[in-house]
């Protein structure tokens, strides 16, 4: 993907996100995800199961609150706003 190219897809999903709570979670597909990735558009958060460390992980998020996940039921270059993480736990900290 090109600079140009990438660019207008983290527009549209900044747009996209402007009145979307943080709970909401964003499926991408396979190359955008690696494409978000390798230009570190991503963060990883520390996610924990109540206030214990033993329960921990790190996720990747973007604009610091929305957890993000790659989808082989996207096509390769787009992403969905809306689809929640089945983690009724805990979010990202």
């Amino acid at each position: 993907m090109d600079d140009i190219a990438a660019h207008v897809k983290k527009a549209a999903l900044d747009q996209a996100l402007i009145n979307v709570s943080s709970e909401v979670g964003v499926a991408f597909g396979i190359k955008l995800f690696d494409e978000f990735r390798r230009r570190g558009w991503f963060e990883l958060k520390e996610l924990t199961v109540s206030s214990s460390t033993l329960f921990s992980a790190k996720i990747p998020v973007y604009q610091g609150a929305h957890c993000v996940f790659p989808t082989w039921d996207l096509p390769e270059y787009d992403f969905e706003v809306g689809r929640r993480l089945a983690i009724p736990w805990s979010t990202p900290h």
